[in-house]
Formats: structure tokens, C-alpha cells, sequence
């Protein structure tokens, strides 16, 4: 896992380095512009791939238990075949019939980027098929690699393209940012699809796999759909609320960017650790529950909880404390930073919900994690839609937390019903809570104490590097978290 780990936090400082040249090259509007459009391409893409690949890597551990080699290509490729047919209509109606799906943006300038990115999609619900294959292999390896080398490719290719087109207009810049998403599309597809044919992924006449494959993947693809909908739905009504209340288009823009582009892209710094958690131990547990061994589905669960609880509380307090210095270094926003010190303990509930999600989707339990997440999503909805004029931009923050802490609930019952241990996942949850929000206590005063007195980088790197320590030094007091367990 440590290679994994390793690669994907490179990836995401790639990609958050680009995030930072975007937002200060393309200004906030604009970044919002960019920002709604790939909500939209978010859904696409999740409508055609999200819930394949998970599903291919878990049918492919099922047949080899059974010791069917056939049948493990079958289903890859029944899972190519299923991703075409989902992808190809949806992206030849949506090019096609600008003029019939115009309404879906309320600024025509995001139709004019989601038709440079449209192509990518196909080609991305074929690659998504092909990572199921290397999970289900167990090449994490390779497959961390070709993701750092997409996210590599998006980012140099971006840095050139978008610095000349801003120099036209900054729409020019938000077209050439849209074509590097394209390319580093492009890119992937090549990688894997070569790495796929090198590991003996010969065609095959996999109909048998349909079916099942289908029936086992929808119920992952409606909620991970339903999630880059929800995404899509807020940037609609949340700025038209806000319009509707008296801002300007100009004001909910920026704002929107600010939240959306800049503040929530780092409460998502620990998806990546937590997906590499996911990545590791989903083909575990998928085995330990496929051969029927529970003592060991136990324990694997326990720890990825932990692991995933670790990273965000102590990250947390670190964002409640220096997230107005951090805005205002990383994006020269001092505003951006108040929204990230507001929405950081979004990051306990979401960090939850995200490794239990892929717990119950490795142990054959994807329904109840689409139940779950239509609960959750109903009260975001409700918030941004009945909260902003008592809230503002706020209501958006409001809704996330509550989502998650609804849909985290939710899965650890559905987990307590498999293994009998919901009290165990509740006292992890409740211990990093408490230790965070010591954590937070120190930082409130220390923070009084330095600010003013270094500079907004000295202040970040003095209340990290405090709090990180009282916080692990705090955690092993406590017999919370043990660096020996953690790391086997």
C-alpha cells in the first residue's frame, strides 16, 4: 500500500499545484465557469464507468476463486462492451444537440467546454473498465503510475496551453484548459490499453457476463451518478438562489469558485489516502468474504476505519486553525480561506461515509449503499434550495455536512447487521472526533498567540507541525491509534 499511497499523493499535489495556476490565471469567474462544466462531464463520466470497474475487480476475484481464467477476461470485457454501449449514445446525443440540452448550463460559455471534453468521456469508460482489471490483478502499481502520468500530462499540457490563451481572453483560457482534461483522457487510454493487451487481454465472447455484471454494477453507478448529479443540480440552484436574493452573477461566480474550486478541493485531501485504503483492501475484503473468512473481513475493516479516521483528524484542526493563512498563500484568498476553515470537519463525516461506501460495495451490499446515499443527498438538496437566505454560500457547507453524516451513519448500521461490531466503529469514530477537537482547542490558542506575529507561511507550517504532533503524540496516549498495526 505504501507505493500506492505515495503515488496518489504525489498525483493530488500535481493536480492541486495546477488547481492553484488555474485559479490565478483564469480569476475566479472563469474558474467557476470550468468548474460547473466539469460537474457536468462528472456525470457523464460516472453514468458510463463508476460502477464497472469495481465490479469487474470483485467478479474477477469470484472466478478465480473458482478457478475460471476464461472468466476472468469474460468479465472485463463484458464490462468494455457495457461501457460502450452506455457511453457512445450518451455522447453523440449531447454533442449533436447543443441547441435541444443548452438549457442544462445557465452561462452558455460552459457548453462551449464540455464539447471539447466530450469525447473523453468514451474513451474514459473503456480505461475505467481496464482499472477494474488491474485491481482485480492486484497491479496497483501500474495502475497508480498511469494515474500520476495522466494527472502529469493534464497539468504540463495545461500550464502551456492556457498560459498563451489567456493572453486572448480568459474564455480562450478556459477552452484550452478543457483540451488538456481531453488529452490527459487520451493519455490513460494509451497506457492502459497497452499495459491490457501486454497482460494477455485477448478478445473474448463474454455475453454470460453481462448480465450479471450489469445487474451487480447498477445500484454503484445510480449513486455514484446520483453524486455528480447532485453536483450538477447545486450549481444550478444554489447560484440561482443566490441571484434570486439580490447578488450579481459576478458576485455568485466568484463565490461559487472560491467554495467549489479552491476551499472544497482540499477537504478532499484525504479522498486520496482513503482511495488508496479503498484500493488496497477492497480485493481483500472481497476474498475474506468470498471464502468465508470473517475473523479476517473483521480486522481489515477495523483498520481501514482507523487509517482513514487518522488522516482526517489530523487534518482537520489544522484547517479550522490556518485556513485563512492557507487561502490566502495557496490562492492569494483570504475569503477561499474562511470557507475552508468553516467546511473542515465536513472532512470526519465524509471521510467515513467514503471508506464504508467501498466496504459495502466490496462484500456484495451496493444497494444499501445507493439507499443511503439517496438519504443523505435529499437533505443537500433541501439545504442549498431552503437555506440561502438565511445562510448564503453557507447552506452549500451545511448541506455536505449533514449528507455525510446522515450516510456514514447509515452504512456503519448496514456494516453492524454483516459483522456484529457497529459499537467498535462508533467508539473509532467518536475517539478521533475527541482527540480533533482537542486538537482544535490547542490550535484556537496558539493561533491567537502567532497570528500577526510570523508571516501567513511560517503560520501554516508552525500550527501543522504543533498540531500534527500533539495530535499523534495524543492519539498514542490514549492507545487510539498504534504506528505497529497501522503499518502491517
Amino acid at each position: 500500500m505504501a507505493f500506492v499511497t505515495i503515488f496518489s499523493c504525489v498525483e493530488r499535489f500535481v493536480g492541486f499545484i495546477y488547481r492553484i495556476f488555474l485559479s490565478r490565471t483564469l480569476g475566479s469567474e472563469m474558474l467557476g465557469v470550468y468548474q460547473i462544466t466539469l460537474s457536468v462531464v462528472g456525470v457523464l463520466v460516472t453514468l458510463t464507468a463508476s460502477g464497472i470497474p469495481i465490479t469487474v475487480s470483485r467478479l474477477m476475484i469470484k472466478e478465480r476463486a473458482q478457478k475460471d481464467r476464461k472468466g476472468e477476461i469474460d468479465v472485463v470485457w463484458a464490462g468494455i462492451i457495457a461501457s460502450l454501449l452506455l457511453s457512445l449514445p450518451i455522447t453523440a446525443i449531447l454533442y449533436f444537440g447543443r441547441n435541444v440540452f443548452s438549457f442544462i448550463f445557465a452561462d452558455p460559455r460552459c457548453y462551449d467546454l464540455l464539447l471539447i471534453i466530450l469525447p473523453g468521456v468514451v474513451i474514459t469508460a473503456i480505461y475505467a473498465v481496464i482499472r477494474g482489471f488491474f485491481w482485480g490483478n492486484q497491479y496497483f502499481l501500474t495502475y497508480s503510475l498511469i494515474e500520476l502520468i495522466e494527472e502529469i500530462a493534464m497539468c504540463l499540457v495545461g500550464v502551456i496551453l492556457v498560459s498563451r490563451a489567456t493572453k486572448i481572453s480568459p474564455l480562450e483560457g478556459g477552452k484550452m484548459a478543457a483540451k488538456s482534461v481531453m488529452i490527459s483522457y487520451v493519455v490513460s487510454f494509451v497506457l492502459s490499453s497497452t499495459v491490457f493487451a501486454i497482460k494477455g487481454g485477448k478478445f473474448t465472447h463474454p455475453q454470460s457476463k453481462l448480465k450479471p455484471l450489469l445487474k451487480s454494477a447498477s445500484p454503484i453507478t445510480a449513486m455514484r451518478t446520483l453524486t455528480s448529479s447532485i453536483s450538477s443540480v447545486i450549481a444550478v440552484i444554489l447560484p440561482a438562489r443566490l441571484i434570486a436574493l439580490g447578488n450579481s452573477n459576478q458576485q455568485v461566480l466568484s463565490a461559487f469558485g472560491e467554495l467549489t474550486g479552491m476551499a472544497m478541493p482540499l477537504l478532499f485531501i484525504p479522498s486520496t489516502l482513503i482511495g488508496s485504503i479503498a484500493l488496497v483492501i477492497v480485493p481483500r475484503l472481497s476474498e475474506s468474504f468470498y471464502t468465508g473468512r470473517i475473523d479476517s473481513l473483521k480486522s481489515s475493516i477495523e483498520l481501514a476505519f482507523s487509517y482513514s479516521l487518522m488522516i482526517t483528524s489530523l487534518i482537520v484542526p489544522v484547517f479550522v486553525c490556518a485556513g485563512r493563512q492557507i487561502g490566502q498563500v495557496v490562492y492569494s484568498s483570504q475569503t477561499a480561506g474562511i470557507y475552508l476553515s468553516v467546511s473542515a470537519f465536513i472532512m470526519i463525516p465524509m471521510s467515513l461515509t467514503m471508506i464504508s461506501n467501498s466496504v459495502l460495495n466490496s462484500l456484495s451490499r451496493e444497494n444499501a449503499t445507493l439507499i443511503n446515499f439517496v438519504v443523505g443527498a435529499a437533505i443537500l438538496i433541501l439545504c442549498v434550495t431552503l437555506l440561502p437566505r438565511f445562510l448564503g454560500i453557507y447552506s452549500l457547507v451545511l448541506g455536505y455536512f449533514l449528507n455525510y453524516v446522515i450516510s456514514a451513519l447509515l452504512n456503519i448500521l448496514a456494516l453492524t447487521k454483516i459483522t456484529h461490531r457497529g459499537k467498535q466503529y462508533a467508539l473509532q469514530a467518536a475517539a478521533f472526533t475527541f482527540t480533533a477537537l482537542i486538537t482544535f482547542a490547542v490550535g484556537s490558542v496558539l493561533s491567537r498567540l502567532l497570528d500577526g506575529r510570523l508571516s501567513p507561511f511560517f503560520f501554516i507550517v508552525v500550527m501543522g507541525v504543533v498540531l500534527t504532533v500533539f495530535n499523534t503524540a495524543l492519539t498514542w496516549v490514549f492507545g487510539i491509534f498504534s504506528p505497529k498495526k497501522m503499518l502491517t
